[in-house]
């Protein structure tokens, strides 16, 4: 298994590419859009593989840990601004600790946030 890291150094060294518009990832070397797939509760997965390891990553952190070119601190988690799960566009991605998340999916978001 990869950890975080190891997917930021392939996506650094252009294993892969993300198109941040779209949140599509190509492997280079095949040029060829990696598809995919949905778990139960309907978020992308994608499996990268570098160097005989592999790792199962949701597409939103994937996209925006090559957008913002840094790998997610532990305790946080990517949110969907719109709130649409099919659109991975970095910019419509923003990175929030997990209390936060949780609270703005309850509704109960005390001031409103800034974006």
């Amino acid at each position: 298994r990869m950890t975080p890291m190891e997917v930021l150094r392939a996506l650094r060294q252009r294993v892969y590419t993300v198109d941040l518009d779209t949140g599509e990832l190509t492997r280079r070397q095949t040029g060829r859009v990696v598809t995919p797939f949905t778990k139960k509760g309907g978020r992308k997965l994608v499996r990268v593989y570098v160097a005989g390891k592999v790792k199962a990553i949701h597409l939103a952190r994937l996209v925006w840990m090559a957008g913002a070119n840094r790998t997610i601190p532990k305790e946080f988690e990517v949110h969907h601004r719109d709130e649409q799960n099919d659109s991975d566009g970095f910019e419509n991605l923003i990175c929030l600790h997990k209390l936060d998340h949780r609270k703005m999916h309850a509704h109960i978001v005390e001031e409103p946030i800034p974006w």
